[in-house]
């Protein structure tokens, strides 16, 4: 074998470590990446469910606007679409009154 081919080899084989390194990093650099945005997402989605929470809980007066009780029943979508752990309080007799009147979607 000629010193030429040894050296090609070489260069392949170390060629070849260098991006098998350079693959394991970017596989490890990826992983800890999504691990911090999985943290920042689930420290965000808490947030908004306390929020979309309370607003779904919200106790409502009986001259409430369409507008009020969109907030509180879309409010309670929202809160069920996150897919929040605690239940809501069950909506009131009110508020279910006032959604059929101004034909605003429930929320079950």
């Amino acid at each position: 074998m000629k010193r030429k081919d040894k050296v090609l080899i070489i260069l392949g084989a170390l060629l070849v470590l260098l991006s098998g390194s350079a693959v394991g990093y970017a596989v490890g650099h990826t992983a800890v990446e999504t691990s911090k945005i999985n943290s920042v997402v689930s420290a965000r989605t808490e947030r908004l469910c306390d929020f979309f929470g309370s607003l779904g809980n919200a106790a409502i007066p009986p001259k409430t606007t369409k507008f009020g009780v969109q907030i509180v029943e879309y409010s309670r979508e929202a809160y069920q679409g996150l897919g929040c752990t605690r239940e809501l309080t069950p909506a009131s007799a009110l508020l279910n009154q006032l959604a059929t009147k101004y034909d605003v979607i429930k929320v079950r």
